[in-house]
């Protein structure tokens, strides 16, 4: 499965737009670009297509027209933009994203600015996939889980920042993990919300497992796989039709990436009871070719969101970060309520059948 998480976008962890003044092999300062031109435009740590709607020379007067930039500082008020600055659309998305952007952040459309995009991009993929290799860090961080709302996020200091990872050995307090009952613990500083339902699940789950000597049937269908690559087709095919949601379906893309990341890193380490530690053991040596989220489904993945606040509360993670992982996940559980009969049907099995 592929699962493809400016103020806008800063979930990525560290990512600045300023720094892509570094880019001098590329960025000209001298060159102008002129109405609807196509270009390349930074936004977070990737460059995305996008096109010049306006371009103005801005001198920070009071007489100008009221467009205000974001500062570093979210202290701070926001300010007005100095210098040349281009209002900039990209393509696929809505136009909420529109936003005035420095040259500074713009690429020519030609063979060399394409070859960056893609140098970048592949960059971000080599070094998922090396936060897949395992080691002490259990879990990492995600760079570019996901986004903010345009004009909502100051910009980061340090676009090259490598993401700190979210917990390791030392950093996650596995103690007491084998007599958790997975009830909400004390806010972290912000809790996921579960409806009724989902609390009610969780509660017999608990129960089964604990009391009633049972375990859930593996592997489960559909997978935490299936139902991510799922609620991303749906999210797909609704994004144009709604306002709800006001994120490029790149970013709600890397945020499933992210959610996938976790729960195949976590499950072993917090998400299970101890009673079923002996069936995880014989799954995974039958299934060795398999990932955890091919085989376990929405159950356990419904106990990864009462767990992911308390271990980003390990992290030195600004409360805007948390705010907008929140948005996001929040809606990927509310998909899940929705499709409860679908993807939260309990399927038990006797523990004493497991051989």
């Amino acid at each position: 499965m592929e699962l493809n998480l400016s103020k806008k976008a800063k979930l990525s962890a560290g990512i600045d737009n300023s720094d892509t003044e570094n880019n001098d092999d590329i960025v000209k300062k001298e060159i102008n670009y002129n109405n609807n031109e196509r270009i390349l435009c930074y936004h977070g740590p990737l460059l995305y297509e996008a096109k010049i709607l306006e371009k103005r020379d801005f001198t920070g007067s009071d007489s100008e027209d009221s467009v205000l930039i974001q500062p570093d500082n979210s202290d701070e008020e926001e300010t007005k933009p100095i210098g040349t600055h281009y209002f900039v659309h990209y393509k696929g998305w809505k136009h909420t994203w529109d936003e005035w952007v420095p040259q500074s952040r713009i690429i020519k459309w030609n063979e060399e600015g394409l070859a960056k995009q893609k140098e970048l991009k592949e960059g971000l993929v080599g070094s998922r996939q090396k936060g897949k290799g395992g080691g002490e860090n259990q879990a990492t961080k995600r760079s570019t889980m996901t986004s903010t709302r345009a004009g909502e996020v100051k910009r980061r200091k340090d676009s090259t920042k490598t993401p700190e990872p979210l917990g390791n050995n030392k950093q996650i307090n596995t103690q007491g993990v084998e007599n958790k009952n997975y009830e909400p613990k004390p806010d972290p500083g912000f809790c996921f919300e579960l409806g009724d339902k989902l609390k009610s699940l969780l509660v017999n789950q608990r129960d089964a497992i604990t009391v009633d000597n049972k375990l859930t049937k593996l592997p489960k269908s559909p997978s935490v796989k299936q139902i991510l690559t799922n609620y991303q087709e749906e999210f797909s095919k609704n994004q144009t039709k709604s306002d709800k949601i006001q994120y490029p379906i790149d970013y709600v893309n890397e945020m499933i990436e992210g959610v996938y990341l976790y729960f195949d890193k976590l499950l072993n380490v917090l998400l299970l009871y101890p009673q079923e530690k002996t069936q995880y053991e014989k799954l995974i040596s039958e299934n060795s070719s398999l990932e955890v989220g091919q085989l376990y489904g929405g159950d356990h993945l419904l106990r990864l969101f009462l767990e992911l606040p308390l271990l980003l509360n390990h992290c030195n993670i600004e409360a805007e970060y948390l705010n907008n992982i929140k948005e996001l996940i929040q809606e990927l559980i509310r998909y899940l309520e929705s499709h409860k009969d679908e993807y939260l049907m309990e399927d038990w099995i006797d523990a004493g059948e497991l051989k």
